[in-house]
């Protein structure tokens, strides 16, 4: 018993460091890791620390500020590297995709409160919010509702998600 507790132990510290190796370039600080396929998912501790009504705090400059599933497509077809597109709160349905870029310097971000709910079509089948070989994107804070897998990153990606939810129906 107490060597499956010590390799438990072991394997949840190797699993901690990968992770913080991986969001080192998700803070915006220093040098960002090299673009490999990789996405930091930045999960409870982020979430606890933002307050309980689900606001974050995204950039404000140069936002584009959205609020239907049409709008929220066409600023995705439309972004460039250092856009900042903005949640309001509501339900956007359907399934969405970005194969835009950022860059290392000026990634994409896509942010709102968790009371932004991507709402996927069928949790069956496609991807709630597809990253198709889009890199150097941040998504953050709202909320991921069905699909098969709720936010996807395909292709070489350097993407950070921080402080999303996920949660799928039936």
């Amino acid at each position: 018993m107490q060597a499956q507790r010590s390799w438990r132990a072991v394997i949840f510290t190797a699993a901690a460091g990968l992770l913080g190796i991986a969001v080192a370039g998700c803070g915006g600080a220093g040098n960002p890791p090299d673009p490999v396929a990789s996405v930091a998912v930045i999960p409870s501790a982020a979430a606890s620390a933002a307050p309980s009504s689900g606001a974050v705090s995204c950039p404000a400059a140069g936002a584009t500020a959205v609020s239907s599933a049409s709008a929220l497509s066409s600023a995705l077809s439309s972004a460039r590297p250092g856009e900042v597109i903005v949640l309001a709160p509501g339900v956007y349905p359907g399934d969405f995709v970005a194969s835009a870029s950022g860059t290392a310097s000026a990634p994409i971000t896509l942010c709102g409160s968790r009371n932004a709910i991507l709402q996927g079509e069928s949790i069956k089948s496609g991807y709630t919010f597809h990253l198709d070989h889009a890199s150097w994107w941040r998504v953050e804070g709202f909320t991921v509702e069905g699909g098969q897998k709720g936010i996807m990153p395909t292709g070489p990606t350097m993407t950070c998600c921080m402080a999303c939810t996920s949660r799928h129906r039936r």
